[in-house]
Protein backbone atom coordinates (compact mmCIF):
# COMPACT_ATOMS: atom_id res chain seq x y z
CA UNK A 1 0.00 0.00 0.00
CA UNK A 2 1.35 3.52 -0.88
CA UNK A 3 2.72 5.66 1.86
CA UNK A 4 0.03 8.72 2.12
CA UNK A 5 2.82 12.32 2.46
CA UNK A 6 2.10 14.76 5.14
CA UNK A 7 1.33 17.16 2.42
CA UNK A 8 -1.66 15.14 1.23
CA UNK A 9 -3.10 14.13 4.67
CA UNK A 10 -3.30 17.89 5.16
CA UNK A 11 -4.55 18.77 2.08
CA UNK A 12 -7.51 16.19 2.35
CA UNK A 13 -8.62 17.74 6.05
CA UNK A 14 -8.49 21.14 4.51
CA UNK A 15 -10.64 19.64 2.20
CA UNK A 16 -13.24 18.16 4.67
CA UNK A 17 -12.50 21.50 7.08
CA UNK A 18 -13.72 23.69 4.44
CA UNK A 19 -16.16 21.74 3.41
CA UNK A 20 -17.62 21.13 6.57
CA UNK A 21 -17.33 25.42 7.22
CA UNK A 22 -19.97 25.42 4.01
CA UNK A 23 -22.60 22.91 5.32
CA UNK A 24 -22.47 24.44 8.62
CA UNK A 25 -22.93 27.88 7.74
CA UNK A 26 -25.89 26.82 5.49
CA UNK A 27 -27.82 24.22 7.47
CA UNK A 28 -25.78 24.94 11.71
CA UNK A 29 -24.01 21.76 12.85
CA UNK A 30 -26.99 20.16 14.67
CA UNK A 31 -28.76 19.21 11.20
CA UNK A 32 -25.93 18.66 9.11
CA UNK A 33 -24.81 15.48 7.92
CA UNK A 34 -21.10 13.17 7.21
CA UNK A 35 -22.97 12.63 3.96
CA UNK A 36 -23.78 16.65 3.25
CA UNK A 37 -20.27 16.91 4.18
CA UNK A 38 -19.15 14.54 1.38
CA UNK A 39 -21.34 15.75 -1.08
CA UNK A 40 -19.46 19.33 -0.44
CA UNK A 41 -16.25 17.48 -0.33
CA UNK A 42 -16.88 15.26 -3.08
CA UNK A 43 -15.43 12.34 -1.16
CA UNK A 44 -16.48 9.31 0.62
CA UNK A 45 -17.78 8.49 4.17
CA UNK A 46 -14.70 6.48 4.40
CA UNK A 47 -12.58 9.53 2.95
CA UNK A 48 -13.54 11.65 6.47
CA UNK A 49 -13.57 8.87 8.60
CA UNK A 50 -9.84 8.35 7.77
CA UNK A 51 -8.92 12.37 9.46
CA UNK A 52 -12.22 12.48 11.75
CA UNK A 53 -13.59 10.04 13.78
CA UNK A 54 -16.76 11.94 13.92
CA UNK A 55 -18.95 15.53 13.16
CA UNK A 56 -18.14 16.56 16.39
CA UNK A 57 -14.39 16.11 15.90
CA UNK A 58 -14.62 18.02 12.55
CA UNK A 59 -16.67 20.78 14.36
CA UNK A 60 -13.89 20.16 17.35
CA UNK A 61 -11.23 20.86 14.73
CA UNK A 62 -12.97 24.43 13.33
CA UNK A 63 -12.98 25.34 17.25
CA UNK A 64 -9.37 25.04 17.29
CA UNK A 65 -8.87 27.39 14.29
CA UNK A 66 -10.76 29.60 15.82
CA UNK A 67 -8.99 29.69 19.33
CA UNK A 68 -5.89 29.78 17.37
CA UNK A 69 -6.46 32.94 15.20
CA UNK A 70 -8.33 34.90 18.18
CA UNK A 71 -4.42 34.48 19.43
CA UNK A 72 -3.08 36.39 16.78
CA UNK A 73 -4.90 39.17 17.22
CA UNK A 74 -3.69 39.96 20.89
CA UNK A 75 -0.30 38.67 19.74
CA UNK A 76 -0.05 41.32 16.97
CA UNK A 77 -1.21 44.10 19.40
CA UNK A 78 1.36 43.30 21.75
CA UNK A 79 3.95 43.59 19.17
CA UNK A 80 3.34 47.02 18.24
CA UNK A 81 5.18 49.55 19.50
CA UNK A 82 2.01 51.43 20.75
CA UNK A 83 -0.36 48.22 21.90
CA UNK A 84 -3.38 50.59 23.13
CA UNK A 85 -3.17 52.53 19.53
CA UNK A 86 -2.71 49.30 17.58
CA UNK A 87 -5.64 47.50 19.81
CA UNK A 88 -8.20 50.71 18.40
CA UNK A 89 -6.72 50.42 14.74
CA UNK A 90 -7.00 46.70 14.67
CA UNK A 91 -10.76 46.80 16.14
CA UNK A 92 -11.92 49.14 13.77
CA UNK A 93 -10.13 47.13 11.14
CA UNK A 94 -12.01 43.89 12.13
CA UNK A 95 -15.38 45.58 11.22
CA UNK A 96 -14.44 46.52 8.10
CA UNK A 97 -13.74 42.66 7.23
CA UNK A 98 -17.90 41.96 7.78
CA UNK A 99 -17.92 42.31 4.33
CA UNK A 100 -14.77 40.43 3.25
CA UNK A 101 -16.21 37.78 0.59
CA UNK A 102 -13.82 35.43 1.68
CA UNK A 103 -15.01 35.24 5.15
CA UNK A 104 -18.58 35.29 4.41
CA UNK A 105 -18.94 31.42 4.89
CA UNK A 106 -17.03 31.78 8.55
CA UNK A 107 -19.16 34.44 9.46
CA UNK A 108 -22.53 32.39 8.72
CA UNK A 109 -21.06 28.90 10.12
CA UNK A 110 -20.18 30.91 13.38
CA UNK A 111 -23.57 32.42 13.90
CA UNK A 112 -25.37 28.89 12.92
CA UNK A 113 -23.10 27.26 15.65
CA UNK A 114 -23.98 29.94 18.06
CA UNK A 115 -27.99 29.61 17.40
CA UNK A 116 -27.17 25.66 17.99
CA UNK A 117 -25.48 26.36 20.91
CA UNK A 118 -28.81 27.79 22.61
CA UNK A 119 -29.67 23.93 23.05
CA UNK A 120 -26.48 22.15 22.58
CA UNK A 121 -24.46 22.39 26.18
CA UNK A 122 -21.20 21.13 24.81
CA UNK A 123 -21.33 23.14 21.83
CA UNK A 124 -22.16 26.18 24.06
CA UNK A 125 -19.21 25.16 26.60
CA UNK A 126 -16.41 25.18 23.45
CA UNK A 127 -18.03 28.54 22.44
CA UNK A 128 -17.66 29.66 25.77
CA UNK A 129 -13.98 28.80 26.11
CA UNK A 130 -13.21 30.56 22.80
CA UNK A 131 -14.73 33.76 23.97
CA UNK A 132 -13.55 33.64 27.48
CA UNK A 133 -10.09 32.97 25.41
CA UNK A 134 -10.20 36.34 24.13
CA UNK A 135 -11.70 38.29 26.68
CA UNK A 136 -9.16 36.63 28.70
CA UNK A 137 -5.39 38.10 25.89
CA UNK A 138 -7.51 41.09 25.37
CA UNK A 139 -7.83 42.14 29.25
CA UNK A 140 -4.47 40.62 29.45
CA UNK A 141 -3.36 43.81 27.25
CA UNK A 142 -5.80 46.70 29.25
CA UNK A 143 -4.10 45.31 32.53
CA UNK A 144 -0.72 45.93 31.48
CA UNK A 145 -1.70 49.44 30.19
CA UNK A 146 -3.16 50.27 33.60
CA UNK A 147 0.09 48.86 35.79
CA UNK A 148 1.96 50.91 33.23
CA UNK A 149 0.38 54.27 34.00
CA UNK A 150 -1.57 54.71 30.39
CA UNK A 151 -5.39 53.67 31.54
CA UNK A 152 -6.80 54.46 35.36
CA UNK A 153 -6.91 52.23 37.56
CA UNK A 154 -10.65 52.01 37.72
CA UNK A 155 -10.79 50.96 34.99
CA UNK A 156 -12.93 47.79 34.37
CA UNK A 157 -10.67 45.99 32.04
CA UNK A 158 -12.42 42.95 32.33
CA UNK A 159 -15.93 43.99 31.02
CA UNK A 160 -14.18 46.54 28.78
CA UNK A 161 -12.97 43.51 26.98
CA UNK A 162 -16.17 41.65 27.31
CA UNK A 163 -18.05 44.97 25.74
CA UNK A 164 -15.81 44.36 22.68
CA UNK A 165 -16.45 41.18 22.22
CA UNK A 166 -20.02 41.71 22.23
CA UNK A 167 -19.96 44.47 19.84
CA UNK A 168 -17.99 42.15 17.11
CA UNK A 169 -20.38 39.18 17.52
CA UNK A 170 -23.68 41.76 17.16
CA UNK A 171 -21.80 43.18 14.48
CA UNK A 172 -21.42 40.21 13.07
CA UNK A 173 -25.63 39.30 13.42
CA UNK A 174 -26.49 42.89 12.04
CA UNK A 175 -24.45 42.33 8.72
CA UNK A 176 -26.26 39.26 7.80
CA UNK A 177 -29.36 40.60 8.87
CA UNK A 178 -29.08 43.76 7.10
CA UNK A 179 -26.26 43.62 4.42
CA UNK A 180 -26.50 47.24 3.46
CA UNK A 181 -24.82 47.84 6.58
CA UNK A 182 -21.69 49.76 6.11
CA UNK A 183 -18.86 47.50 8.30
CA UNK A 184 -16.43 50.70 7.34
CA UNK A 185 -18.79 53.24 9.50
CA UNK A 186 -18.88 51.00 11.86
CA UNK A 187 -15.15 50.22 12.49
CA UNK A 188 -14.99 54.14 12.54
CA UNK A 189 -17.35 54.30 15.41
CA UNK A 190 -15.33 51.97 17.03
CA UNK A 191 -12.39 53.25 16.99
CA UNK A 192 -14.06 56.94 18.15
CA UNK A 193 -16.05 54.57 21.07
CA UNK A 194 -12.14 53.31 21.95
CA UNK A 195 -10.15 56.80 21.50
CA UNK A 196 -12.32 57.82 24.44
CA UNK A 197 -11.49 54.60 26.66
CA UNK A 198 -7.84 54.28 25.31
CA UNK A 199 -6.90 57.64 24.24
CA UNK A 200 -5.89 59.03 21.16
Amino acid sequence: MPRVSPEHTAARRRLILEAARAVFARKGTRAATIEDICAEAGISAGGIYTHFPSKAAIREALHAEARAANRRFPEAIRAAPDPLAAMRDMAGAMFGLLDAPELQADHRMSLQMHADAVTDPELAASYAEVHVDMVQAIRGILDEAVAGGRLPATLDTEYLAWTLVALYQGARVQKLLVPSLDTARLGQMVRVLLAGVLGG
